[in-house]
């Protein structure tokens, strides 16, 4: 099976509220795989032969270790059975709030065997996390030779009609969704 990737939202709670997403960000609200629950769909996904696996959310490093324990069986898996061929997570910039706390993230994913980070990184996320904590991510990800792939939602002045996707960039088409009204994303 080529060019099939899937998603997997281990959780569907975030830590911030942007206004264009429809995550929760209330904890009462927050769904979230149990690691058995996790591994059952990673097993499923590999034995399928789905090329690229991605952890999303929510935010996904909310569920703390079983993160990085999940990214390291999904590795297990491809070693055994050569898929998948990328293991992927999205995150918005909180994990790199600060030195500390973006080496243990990507020293942590590199070492269980993460080939990409996708690093929300525009202007509705920036409200809540400067882009310091972007640039901070890309680093320390460098160092680790962990990719990035950069995951931009256009906005009122960068205006899109469709999704573009290249290999480090993914820029969505701005529509009406989540916490916000058209008029409010403005």
């Amino acid at each position: 099976m080529s060019n099939v990737k899937a998603l997997i939202r281990v959780l569907t709670g975030c830590d911030i509220q942007c206004r264009h997403c429809y995550m929760s960000s209330d904890s009462f609200k927050n769904e979230q795989f149990t690691y058995s629950g996790l591994e059952t769909v990673v097993d499923k996904l590999t034995d399928y032969g789905v090329e690229v696996i991605v952890f999303t959310g929510g935010q996904p490093t909310l569920i703390g270790t079983e993160l990085i324990d999940i990214i390291g069986y999904t590795s297990e898996k491809r070693e055994e059975t050569g898929y998948p061929a990328v293991i992927e997570i999205t995150t918005n910039s909180g994990i790199g709030k600060n030195k500390a706390t973006a080496n243990y993230w990507l020293s942590n994913f590199a070492e269980a065997g993460l080939d990409r980070v996708r690093l929300s990184v525009d202007e509705y996320h920036r409200e809540f996390l400067p882009e310091e904590f972007e640039e901070r991510i890309i680093d320390t990800a460098e160092l680790y030779n962990v990719a990035i792939k950069l995951m931009d939602v256009a906005g009122v002045e960068k205006q899109i009609d469709t999704n573009i996707d290249t290999e480090t960039r993914k820029t969505f088409a701005l529509r009406p969704g989540g916490r916000a009204f058209s008029d409010d994303l403005a």
